[in-house]
């Protein structure tokens, strides 16, 4: 499991002078078939140079990204291992995580500027309301990251509520998710979710079934 991390400088000052366009799916595709290569070689994976040429990103119906070979044959390596990724950017960072197995990455520059307590009233649970009551705007960026890394790993979009489950268990911030829905039992897929820690002032998180911790932080 590897994150990579591209820090543009530059980005504040395009945003103030609207010369930045809010979609920035052409440059995270770029961005992450760059990304590729360096993940093939440090995982010793061989693909050729013609899969990699005809490589595409395309995105399901719920806008989660994956890769397409057109080259590859049945008895290819990414047909029979494929390789999953999640991408965030918040203020002047872009950050993309890669690994063997499904994964949701999730990061947030702090700021004031979010009505915190009217957010997560509404669209989280009780237990992360109580829980941003006492830990303040720290606390809701730690479980704004985490549910939304969480969202990321299942691809499900906004068809997963927010307020379905949990990331706070007894006033603390909970590994394991837990299930919140009234009248039945609801089954979870088996994840974990940690923190990554980039710098101060930006929360990250990560979720994964495994919960292996990253192997490398790759600064782009």
């Amino acid at each position: 499991m590897y994150l990579y991390l591209h820090k543009d400088e530059s980005v504040e000052n395009k945003r103030r002078t609207k010369l930045i366009s809010e979609d920035r799916s052409d440059f995270s595709d770029h961005m992450v078939i760059k990304i590729l290569r360096d993940y093939l070689a440090k995982k010793d994976l061989m693909v050729s140079e013609e899969e990699l040429k005809a490589l595409k990103i395309l995105r399901d119906k719920k806008g989660k990204p994956y890769f397409l070979f057109p080259c590859a044959d049945e008895s290819s390596f990414v047909n029979k291992h494929p390789i999953h990724y999640s991408v965030s950017h918040s203020g002047i960072w872009w950050g993309c995580m890669m690994a063997d197995e499904p994964v949701g990455f999730d990061m947030e520059r702090y700021h004031d500027k979010v009505n915190h307590l009217k957010i997560a009233k509404r669209y989280f649970t009780e237990m992360e309301f109580q829980y941003i009551l006492q830990t303040g705007l720290d606390g809701f960026f730690e479980v704004w990251v985490r549910k939304e890394a969480y969202v990321k790993f299942l691809g499900s979009g906004l068809a997963n509520r927010l307020d379905s489950f949990s990331v706070v268990s007894d006033m603390q911030l909970s590994t394991v998710v837990i299930p919140i829905k009234k009248g039945d039992k609801q089954e979870l897929p088996p994840c974990r979710i940690e923190e990554c820690f980039i710098e101060k002032g930006l929360e990250a998180a990560y979720c994964s079934s495994s919960g292996n911790p990253i192997k490398e932080i790759v600064l782009l």
